[in-house]
């Protein structure tokens, strides 16, 4: 086995702080022969932890085609010292990998501390963070090479995985510097990309509604909140849809809600205790209702029961919560429900920081 051991250029940790220790998180990205353990070759591993104010690194390369097996066993007892694994698409791949040599080793008698693969704290998958917010990047598809080009994270080599196998190959047979270099510098630039990725966790935020409200203003016939992101998004982040649009990048993002002028029904829950008085299409209550001669009244029903008002309306989610503010709709089934903004107190924030947590936590 071949090593490699130094020091990242990088030392910035992207607010990693906010979600883990950084001296606790491990960052890795494995290089293979191929997809299928059963079949394919473990080649190099990968590793970069945070020290002194640095990431370190250190790549472990399968350099004679004999020495899968010291790998693993450099790697998983590494893992011990580290809660938090962070990676690109290893719990789809890397993790899996791992488990099953380590699972094939076993079964020659050869012991592996792969509890450590099983039983770790937390692993968090880059990619599995950012395919939660797909349908508002801006971006053709989620592979690795994209989203680093799209936060102009450069590389010098210019190969694939799949490029490297045959490289490989040729290296175990005909060892040269040359080759050699290739295969480190790839998982190199692999594991040093991984630092400026750590910047994809700040879509977290958004789900955890972390923001601050800086400007509420009616313009025509839209609402538009102004927000300060305490986590730069490093991507912009786009959604519109007919109840708004959201429009994030770095530390700042716009949502503009359209307004509708129109009349709205606000359906009464305890419809129960009120009659309908069709002269006038409008319901009472029943302490009211005894007074009413019975050929003006009649008992509602639910589709019935509502009181009509007019004005700007805003659309507003039943899944939102909306204390002591009632929910208008255009008829009894429709999904739809909108507040009236008339209703609203633009003195105070509450309503609006709430309305857009809401809106972030549905995104």
């Amino acid at each position: 086995m071949k090593e490699w051991n130094g020091t990242f250029e990088q030392t910035e940790c992207y607010q990693l702080e906010h979600w883990e220790k950084p001296e606790d998180v491990l960052l890795f990205d494995i290089e293979t022969t191929g997809f299928s353990p059963k079949n394919t070759a473990l080649y190099m591993i990968g590793y970069s932890y945070y020290q002194s104010g640095h990431w370190q690194y250190r790549i472990l390369l399968n350099e004679d085609g004999r020495s899968e097996y010291t790998l693993l066993q450099c790697f998983t007892e590494v893992l011990a010292s580290y809660p938090t694994w962070i990676h690109f698409n290893g719990d789809g791949f890397d993790i899996p990998y791992l488990l099953e040599k380590c699972r094939q080793y076993e079964t020659l008698g050869l012991r592996l501390p792969h509890d450590n693969l099983r039983n770790h704290v937390q692993s968090i998958d880059l990619y599995k963070v950012i395919k939660a917010y797909k349908h508002g990047l801006q971006l053709p598809n989620l592979k690795l090479k994209t989203i680093e080009e799209a936060l102009q994270i450069t590389r010098t080599d210019p190969y694939t995985g799949g490029d490297l196998i045959p490289l490989y190959r040729a290296y175990l047979k005909h060892p040269d510097p040359e080759t050699e270099q290739i295969l480190f510098r790839h998982n190199f630039e692999d594991l040093e990309g991984l630092i400026p990725l750590l910047s994809l966790l700040h879509f977290q935020s958004l789900a955890a509604g972390e923001f601050t409200l800086l400007e509420v203003s009616r313009q025509a016939a839209q609402i538009r909140l102004l927000l300060h992101l305490p986590y730069p998004l490093p991507l912009r982040f786009l959604i519109c849809t007919s109840e708004y649009t959201w429009n994030g990048y770095g530390d700042q993002a716009t949502i503009t809600i359209p307004l509708t002028e129109e009349e709205m029904k606000y359906f009464l829950p305890d419809w129960k205790d009120y009659y309908y008085l069709p002269a006038e299409d409008t319901v009472i209550h029943k302490s009211v209702a005894a007074f009413v001669d019975a050929p003006y009244k009649e008992k509602v029903k639910k589709e019935t029961c509502f009181l009509k008002k007019e004005g700007p309306f805003l659309p507003y989610p039943q899944s939102f919560s909306a204390p002591g503010i009632p929910l208008f709709r255009r008829n009894y089934r429709d999904r739809q429900t909108f507040v009236c903004v008339d209703d609203i107190d633009f003195q105070t924030s509450d309503f609006w920081v709430e309305y857009a947590r809401n809106l972030c936590r549905s995104m």
